[in-house]
């Protein structure tokens, strides 16, 4: 009998070891599975990390461009303020030289019409 419980001692001590080493492969499977799964996650942060870059970037390079755009149209808008005011004064100008051009003009008749007036004068000279 004591050999018999022996034998089954042996037996139950064996499936009990066999189960641990069951369970113990299980785990080693789940962990190997959670080191790729995680290694997996890692490659994927990295590259999400590395789009994530090269947008803030392309952010920073479009900023640059708007604010080199924003500082041309300034420029433009000085310029084509100062263009204006030059075109008034063009404007200003030009009236002064027609308001002139008129001056002269009555002058020119008035200046004619004296010497019409001398001429009919001179003629009622005689020599």
């Amino acid at each position: 009998m004591l050999a018999s419980r022996t034998t089954e001692s042996t037996t139950e001590i064996n499936a009990i070891v066999q189960a641990i080493r069951t369970s113990t492969n299980k785990v080693e499977q789940q962990i190997n599975e959670g080191t790729t799964i995680a290694s997996d996650a890692m490659g994927q942060t990295h590259q999400a990390l590395s789009r994530i870059q090269s947008s803030a970037g392309q952010v920073d390079l479009v900023n640059e461009q708007m604010e080199s755009l924003a500082a041309t149209a300034e420029q433009q808008a000085n310029a084509t303020q100062t263009i204006s005011g030059l075109v008034n004064d063009i404007n200003d100008s030009l009236s002064a030289v027609a308001e002139q051009t008129r001056s002269a003009n009555q002058v020119t008749e008035q200046v004619t019409s004296n010497v019409g007036d001398l001429h009919a004068q001179v003629s009622n000279f005689k020599v």
